[in-house]
């Protein structure tokens, strides 16, 4: 049992390789912290969460990953 756990791991490990996606925002406003209680357009946010700008999420669906 614990071969056969170790060779998923293994082979999980190397089919998903080291990648890894970062996250940066092209300007200040792109990315922001929202607080639960906060008011946006008349609601109120019950929980925690991010704001994405829709010019972030279009310039991020335009990207490509190089070789």
């Amino acid at each position: 049992m614990a071969l056969k756990l170790g060779i998923l791991a293994l082979s999980l490990l190397l089919l998903t390789g080291c990648a890894s996606v970062v996250i940066h925002p092209i300007d200040k406003m792109d990315i922001l912290s929202i607080s639960k209680g906060t008011v946006v357009s008349g609601v109120t946010i019950d929980r925690d969460g991010w704001f994405l700008s829709d010019k972030y999420v279009e310039e991020v669906m335009k990207a490509r990953i190089k070789k």
